[in-house]
Order: C-alpha cells, then structure tokens, then sequence
C-alpha cells in the first residue's frame, strides 16, 4: 500500500471514530446542564423516570412541548449568570411550593421548574 493512500484511509477512519464519539460528548454535557437536567430529582429517580414524568407533563401542557419554550419559561423574569444557575434554580423551586406553583405527575407533587426541567430533559435526549 502507498504511504499516500495509508495515511487517507488512516485519516478518513480515525475521524470516523472521532466525530461521533465528541458528538456524544458534547450531547451528554448539555444534557447535564442545570438547566435541563432536574438534580434535585436526580437524587431520586433514574433517567428513564425523570423522562417519564417530563412526558407526562407535555401531555398536559402541548403548548408547551418545545425546548426554547420550555428554556424560556424556566428562566422567565431571570437573568441568571451561568456561576449561580444550580442555586437560581434550586430557590425557583421553593418558591414553586411556596406559592402552589406546582404540578401533579403520577401521584407526585413537584413544582412547576422541575417538571419543566424534566420535559426539557426528555426533548433534549430522545
């Protein structure tokens, strides 16, 4: 085999490989961001629950099955900096029970940003 055809061919594979595998990568870390992953709920439930209670949620509110949508309703009437995002969050969601802003998914009462968070989970990783 020529030296040429050697390297293309080496070239062409390792980025097959390559490409997908930091896609991935870059697909998993948005999926953990605070905003779209419910830690609180993490502690709690698996993966597959918290995209259940998100698809529960969609069902009862259609108009709001769209990830800008939900992005923007969980960070309405904020402006948060990226440091202090996981502690806005998690005071929005005492603030949610505190003022009954809350929601009822297969028995459980969450507040309104968890269940946000879980939709916006599920539509970014299905």
């Amino acid at each position: 085999m020529k030296r040429r055809k050697f390297i293309t061919i080496s070239t062409v594979g390792a980025a097959v490989i390559i490409v997908p595998t930091i896609y991935q990568i870059a697909k998993r870390y948005e999926s953990l961001n605070p905003l779209i992953y419910p830690q609180t709920l993490a502690q709690i439930w698996n993966e597959e629950t918290i995209k259940i209670i998100g698809s529960e949620y969609l069902l009862q509110t259609p108009n709001e099955n769209n990830r800008q949508i939900l992005k923007h309703l969980i960070l309405e009437n904020k402006s948060i900096i990226d440091s202090n995002l996981e502690k806005s969050l998690k005071d929005q969601i005492k603030k949610d029970f505190e003022t009954k802003n809350i929601a009822i998914i297969d028995g459980w009462i969450l507040s309104i940003t968890e269940v946000r968070q879980c939709a916006l989970y599920l539509l970014t990783n299905s």
